[in-house]
């Protein structure tokens, strides 16, 4: 939809909501809901984002190392951390993957509380369906609470190079780089577990964190403080009833095979044993393919503005 300013107004005196004036908008006068909107505006007024990389970075680095907070107050785990390991379900998996992108996995000397610089601050992550993208947080106006999908918030800056683990060349922006690069300069990367669902390799981009854009299989073996994982037809989030269409939800739930996972990122990271081995889909062997267009599904074309209801006996 496109039209003048002048058929757009703000619900009221907060700013913080819009609503159209007038019919001119494909002869709507309110929204409607088979159409897509884009309303472009100047913004002021930018807030300081970003500081919860420090502040994850800097709890942890307190809890292991400090005695004491700065007023004193004693640190209840003095001297009894181990090791530190983070889990995450969606978009907070996204926060630890630009965390460990932009250096904060390295600990920052603090003054009087004495803390090792350049010690890792996490020393595994457990990464659950976080698909293969960052945050929207670096950024002026930043909206961390927002993501992407097929139809909604397509421009949320999430999705920017570098994009996989292993260092490579970016023929779009012409840059080279991986998310590693910083902490493999100060030796602070963390045992990594990136389990997928299938529903983010569908709607959030996961076969980049394995793949170089060019049709190539990435050498997982140059990553080895790294394992992927493919949760096979599960769900972004498991159910039992109908949702918003006709058939019931997927009811596969992860929850034993992530508490698995997480044994075994413990024994990785304090033993040293090696956990399984790396299950994705490859395109060498052609387990990772393309969608296949809806004639290859067999689905019929659908005219537009017709509803179609399929009903399974």
């Amino acid at each position: 939809m496109s039209g003048p300013s002048s058929g757009w107004d703000y619900t009221d005196a907060t700013l913080t909501a819009v609503k159209l004036t007038s019919g001119d908008f494909g002869g709507q006068g309110a929204f409607s809901p088979p159409a897509l909107y884009e309303f472009t505006y100047i913004a002021k007024d930018p807030i300081v984002v970003g500081l919860g990389f420090a502040s994850l970075r800097d709890l942890a680095t307190f809890l292991r190392q400090a005695k004491t907070d700065d007023i004193g107050v004693v640190n209840p785990l003095a001297a009894d951390v181990q090791h530190i390991y983070t889990f995450c379900s969606s978009q907070p998996c996204r926060t630890t993957r630009d965390f460990v992108l932009f250096g904060f996995n390295q600990a920052e000397s603090s003054g009087d509380r004495h803390f090792a610089e350049g010690e890792p601050v996490f020393d595994g992550i457990l990464n659950w369906k976080g698909g293969g993208s960052g945050i929207f947080m670096n950024y002026r106006f930043a909206q961390p609470g927002r993501t992407h999908r097929q139809h909604i918030a397509r421009w949320t800056p999430e999705i920017q190079f570098p994009f996989a683990d292993l260092a490579i060349f970016d023929r779009v922006t012409g840059k080279y780089g991986g998310r590693l690069d910083r902490c493999r300069g100060s030796h602070t990367c963390p045992k990594i577990f990136e389990a997928n669902s299938a529903n983010e390799y569908w709607a959030k981009a996961s076969s980049v964190l394995t793949t170089d854009g060019q049709r190539h299989d990435l050498p997982l073996d140059e990553t080895p403080n790294i394992r992927y994982y493919l949760f096979s037809s599960f769900p972004h989030g498991a159910g039992t009833a109908a949702g918003i269409c006709q058939q019931p939800q997927n009811p596969l739930a992860p929850n034993q095979l992530l508490r698995a996972l997480l044994l075994d990122l413990d024994d990785w990271v304090s033993t040293g044993r090696e956990p399984p081995r790396n299950r994705v889909p490859r395109l060498a062997d052609r387990t990772l393919a393309p969608a296949l267009p809806q004639s290859g599904m067999g689905f019929p074309k659908v005219p537009s503005g017709v509803w179609l209801e399929l009903k399974v006996a």
